[in-house]
């Protein structure tokens, strides 16, 4: 077979060898997230599927999921139904939803191709641009996090839509034009971030076809810009306004944060850190790249793209990689036509630097993606672990049980895996008992609620510990609850007991046998003396005290300190009401009610007697205990 009769089939063949390559390449590195469970805000997506997918198969409740999320306004029904046929056609298979990422990062990689391809006629380039845009370290997140497949699915629908309208411009085929335009528009029903992409084929007209159309350009783009306007209106029309978070604001981090962070971003793994003296630096590469290069309109078409798609990345409350995936495709462009320009250089010299930059890359973005991706695969690991090991104790639980655990992995790696949906996650892993009740907490949580369904877990080194000896400690101290022994009490007949006053307390002295002060403002509070109560036996504060005030119902708080707690937290508190009416009362405050833990020893309190300027008096502070003793950690009561 002669050169010409294989340069024949390569052209006629070439687009599905490189789509097969790509395809080959992609699924070799991100092959490794597919035996993980679900992560973050993707529980909270399936569980919530769990509940809704019955009634939207009625046709009901359509509305609550198609433009709605966590109170939240959004307009994403192409992405909810994505969602919904995953679920439809993979259940709570997590391995499902990893493919279906996996199969929208290929494409778009292909989709990259195609359209360097089109615009810079060089197939070393465009196989260029998409290998780098396929190994881009950066990409990890969005491919490996089902919940990002919206950035997926918003990348897909853009370069579908740049590809025909590139494809229209060059082959006046108006179904080229029409599949842009509804290509646009699901892009923009997936992701509002995508309505800067007319900007996109404004920029594609005046580099490409301005000197042969001029203002004829204005027919095709006219439309295109219309949608953005139109596409505002519906969401005024369907929400009242534009939607999205509610407390959103632009460039909330600022500028040059802004532009520091995802010049970092598209720079690794080249740069392993960045500041502003980095940052100049390497803007005076990206300057002097653009001086060498400037006659490729492919280079200054992937720099639009970078730009036009990341400023709506400003508007999010957070900066993060999976941001800069759409805004990345014009990376992977530039630097397709900076490939692609030294190829057609007949020195071999410059194909030889060509071929060396290309090498840089891919070895520097494959290195880093493995990392990254084996990141990604160990938090899913760990999640499935999770689960995976308590249906291994328990396949099943009686309705309303309670779920308690700890040292539950929250970050692995940099990675946040549960973000707070740790019950949703046990929600899909017991999906017939949706009454399961889970809470995540550094220690076990001292409570007498149902303790004949409460289980306690430990996860440590990926395997689940149950521990009943902590639901056994609980039963017998809730067997002594009707105990109410005095441990500590502090009578101030002749002296303040070691309590002293701590803020916006006046007067501060021995009167009648009580404690007086004067409360001058309305966070007025006062600290007691070292004690030393284990927790497992604390019964009740009882607080003898006296208020007047002009309002009638004041509020007090017990703050306590734990051995082993640098200070007073604010959310470590019990609050009380106060009657402000001039006469004695004991209050009574419960401590546990689900915020002492077991192990702990309380050896300090402070005591906030009310909440706005008021004359006090205190008797006694008593503290109770529901223990005799305790023996082995079981509290014994007769």
């Amino acid at each position: 077979m002669n050169s010409t009769r294989l340069r024949a089939i390569w052209e006629a063949h070439s687009n599905l060898v490189c789509f097969i390559g790509l395809t080959v390449i992609v699924f070799a590195f991100y092959q490794p997230i597919l035996g993980g469970f679900f992560l973050s805000d993707d529980n909270f997506f399936v569980a919530r599927l769990l509940d809704f997918a019955p009634s939207l198969l009625r046709g009901e409740k359509l509305e609550d999921w198609f433009f709605g999320f966590n109170g939240n306004v959004f307009l994403r029904p192409v992405l909810q139904g994505l969602f919904l046929i995953n679920f439809m056609t993979r259940d709570t298979n997590a391995s499902g939803y990893y493919l279906m990422n996996i199969v929208l990062h290929t494409l778009n990689v292909f989709l990259v191709f195609l359209l360097v391809v089109r615009i810079a006629r060089s197939r070393w380039g465009a196989f260029a641009a998409a290998l780098s845009f396929a190994l881009h370290p950066l990409h990890a997140e969005s491919v490996a996090w089902i919940s990002d497949c919206v950035d997926l699915l918003a990348a897909f629908f853009c370069l579908l839509s740049v590809v025909y309208f590139v494809l229209y411009r060059q082959k006046s085929k108006r179904r080229y034009y029409a599949i842009a335009l509804i290509s646009f528009a699901l892009a923009a029903l997936t992701k509002e971030s995508t309505l800067s992409l007319p900007a996109i084929f404004l920029v594609y007209d005046l580099l490409f076809t301005w000197r042969v159309l001029r203002w004829n350009t204005l027919q095709a783009q006219l439309p295109i810009w219309c949608m953005v306007p139109g596409y505002v209106a519906v969401r005024f029309l369907l929400f009242g306004r534009f939607g999205g978070y509610a407390d959103q604001s632009f460039l909330r981090f600022g500028w040059p944060l802004f532009v520091q962070y995802y010049t970092f971003v598209f720079a690794k793994p080249l740069l392993s850190d960045i500041d502003f003296s980095v940052l100049e630096v390497s803007l005076v590469v990206v300057a002097l790249v653009i001086i060498v290069f400037r006659n490729s309109k492919t280079l200054w078409l992937g720099l639009a793209w970078m730009v036009v798609l990341l400023i709506p990345a400003g508007s999010a409350n957070y900066v993060a990689p999976r941001l800069a995936y759409i805004p990345s495709i014009g990376l992977a462009i530039t630097q397709g036509a900076v490939i692609g320009v030294l190829f057609t250089k007949r020195a071999g010299v410059w194909r030889g630097f060509a071929i060396s930059l290309w090498a840089l890359l891919t070895i520097a973005y494959g290195f880093a993606l493995v990392a990254r991706v084996d990141d990604w695969a160990a938090a899913g690991s760990i999640t499935r672990a999770v689960v995976e090991k308590t249906r291994a104790l328990y396949p099943t639980f009686a309705p309303e049980a309670r779920l308690y655990f700890v040292n539950t992995p929250q970050y692995v790696r940099g990675i946040d895996i549960y973000a707070g949906n740790l019950p949703f996650a046990f929600r899909i892993a017991y999906r017939d008992n949706p009454s399961l009740w889970v809470q995540v907490a550094d220690k076990f949580p001292i409570v007498a609620d149902r303790l004949e369904q409460s289980y306690f877990f430990e996860y440590r080194h990926r395997e689940m510990i149950e521990h009943p000896e902590v639901r056994q400690m609980l039963l017998e101290r809730k067997r002594c609850l009707d105990v109410a022994l005095p441990t500590i009490e502090w009578d101030f007949m002749r002296d303040d007991q070691g309590w002293e006053p701590w803020s916006q307390l006046a007067d501060w002295s021995i009167r009648d046998g009580a404690l007086v002060m004067r409360a001058e403002g309305n966070d007025p509070f006062m600290g007691g003396p070292a004690m030393d109560v284990p927790a497992l036996s604390f019964g009740e504060m009882e607080i003898s005290m006296r208020v007047r005030a002009d309002l009638l119902t004041l509020q007090g708080e017990v703050y306590w300190l734990v051995a082993g707690q640098p200070d007073f937290a604010p959310d470590i508190k019990v609050p009380f009401l106060v009657q402000a009416d001039g006469e004695f009362h004991t209050y009574r405050v419960d401590l546990a009610n689900g915020k002492l833990f077991v192990g702990d020893h309380v050896i300090q309190l402070r005591l906030d007697p009310v909440d706005t300027p008021a004359d006090i008096a205190i008797k006694t502070i008593r503290v109770t205990s529901h223990c005799t003793k305790l023996d082995r950690n079981l509290c014994q009561c007769k």
